[in-house]
């Protein structure tokens, strides 16, 4: 392996420490404590039938606890999906956001164009630069 400290500098080789001896001689952890109980994520926020038992919880409470993690979990989805409903489709890069015909309504001195489409939807104000004729 080969560290170079400046650039256009020839590389020097590195000699990596192997022996874990320093560390211990000098008391330095480079990882520190390891816990003694490992518990997964998932079961700190959903209590499992093992986590009741630990917690001390009866049968019927760990029924009651789950049937209320289920529900919040039933309207937490409900929610998200209202959220993709009201949020309208976004178009993709390449697709084209100006089609048709629209009908100048006002030109302010700045250069930009306040526009309608053929609903009566105004659109703008737009800059002149970015504005092309339309051929039907």
């Amino acid at each position: 392996m080969f560290h170079s400290n400046f650039i256009h500098q020839p590389p020097e080789p590195l000699h990596p420490t192997v022996a874990s001896w320093p560390f211990d001689a000098w008391e330095l952890d480079m990882v520190g404590p390891l816990p003694k109980k490992a518990v997964l994520l998932l079961e700190s926020q959903i209590l499992s039938l093992r986590m009741a038992i630990q917690e001390g919880l009866t049968q019927e409470e760990n029924a009651h606890l789950r049937l209320e993690e289920l529900e919040s979990l039933d309207e937490r989805r409900l929610d998200a999906q209202q959220r993709l409903i009201i949020t309208p489709k976004k178009g993709k890069k390449f697709v084209s956001k100006w089609d048709g015909p629209y009908i100048i309504r006002e030109v302010y001195t700045n250069g930009s164009y306040l526009m309608i489409d053929q609903d009566g939807v105004e659109v703008g104000p737009i800059n002149g630069r970015y504005l092309k004729l339309y051929y039907p």
